[in-house]
């Protein structure tokens, strides 16, 4: 029975996309690596990480580095990012079902509080798990599951990437793939998301289904 559902923060909760752009081109000119612009976005959205890093000249052993550097500089900008049209709302109406929530993320908790409070809505989450790890968010799921004392049948995530998917599959979480954030829904679709949600209402109509299905 579905009790909890997890949420990928930058790109899913989060219209943090033109924020994240901006931080990354300011260090991509200062290490010589490729810009993400308005021209190479949209095929951009259609790669793989591993795709779009070779597109852009940067050594994927790179990503850990340009994380740590875009961190302290994203928490300048979290004022000026709002919530993804609707999604809050949904949160709201997830836990009006009685359903547990949480954020899941690579970003800094830090940032993610910044953000919640900027926004009043840090009573919408009942935890805020973060991983400086890319590929971290397997092992957070894990942990979610161990402190709420919950099996893999009892949480889903909601992510926008092709990582999301696979940090899934690890911990055997069923994964709601968003249309909306940093990947297109053919990259999704390629990397075998089997549940699509293109608005947050498609999300919360799939939630209270779950619900009404328990035994």
């Amino acid at each position: 029975m579905l009790t909890h559902v997890a949420f990928d923060f930058d790109g899913t909760l989060a219209d943090s996309g033109r924020a994240v752009i901006e931080l990354y081109n300011g260090i991509a000119r200062e290490s010589g690596y490729g810009l993400l612009t308005d021209a190479n976005l949209h095929a951009m959205r259609a790669l793989s990480l591993r795709e779009r890093c070779a597109a852009l000249g940067v050594p994927l052993v790179m990503l850990p580095v340009l994380m740590v550097r875009a961190g302290p500089r994203l928490r300048e900008v979290m004022p000026r990012v709002n919530f993804m049209p609707g999604a809050l709302g949904l949160v709201r109406e997830l836990r009006a079902m009685g359903l547990r929530t949480a954020i899941l993320s690579s970003n800094r908790e830090e940032n993610i509080r910044a953000f919640l409070d900027h926004h009043r809505a840090s009573d919408a989450f009942d935890h805020v798990l973060c991983s400086h790890l890319l590929f971290g968010k397997h092992a957070l799921l894990k942990n979610l599951m161990a402190r709420e004392r919950i099996t893999a049948d009892a949480l889903a995530y909601v992510g926008d990437e092709e990582r999301d998917l696979e940090a899934c599959r690890r911990a055997k979480v069923r994964c709601l793939s968003v249309t909306w954030g940093f990947e297109d829904e053919s990259r999704l679709v390629k990397a075998g998301a089997e549940i699509l949600m293109r608005t947050p209402d498609e999300i919360a109509a799939w939630a209270r289904a779950q619900r009404l299905a328990r035994p």
